[in-house]
């Protein structure tokens, strides 16, 4: 009697172990989204839809995951900033040279009431200094005379 049931377990497990298992898949292939073409709409959600995050086959409308909790829609705003530039009304001095910011390329400027001189090949050697670019990893080299 005992062996004729573990005789019967035997064979359960065999068939079990031996039956084909039906799988709905599809060959994989996803996007860093997780979203693939589906040419044929087997899917029934038009030719492109996702699988991300182990979930069913789905739409992302305005490009956020139904599934996920902590998706926001995105939306970007630029912000516009007023910045004041002048051209500085008085004298610019340098080691008693005298930058003329009306003829120079690259004169000092006034931004937010700040002053600023831009450190052209003029200033340069109104401060009496030499060297120059030297490379990407090294930047600019001044030296005082």
């Amino acid at each position: 009697m005992k062996k004729k049931k573990l005789l019967h377990v035997i064979v359960i497990i065999a068939l079990c172990i031996c039956m084909p298992v039906v799988v709905l898949a599809h060959s994989g292939r996803t996007d860093s989204a997780g979203g693939h073409h589906d040419y044929k709409n087997v899917s029934g959600l038009g030719s492109y839809h996702y699988h991300c995050g182990g979930h069913p086959a789905h739409l992302h409308k305005n490009g956020v995951c139904p599934y996920s909790s902590s998706s926001v829609a995105k939306s970007t705003t630029k912000s516009v900033t007023t910045t004041n530039y002048n051209k500085p009304s008085f004298p610019v001095v340098v080691n008693g040279t005298n930058l003329n910011n009306t003829t120079s390329n690259y004169g000092p400027v006034v931004i937010n009431d700040v002053t600023y001189v831009p450190l052209s090949s003029e200033v340069i050697k109104a401060l009496g200094l030499t060297g120059g670019w030297v490379d990407s990893n090294t930047g600019l080299v001044l030296n005082s005379n």
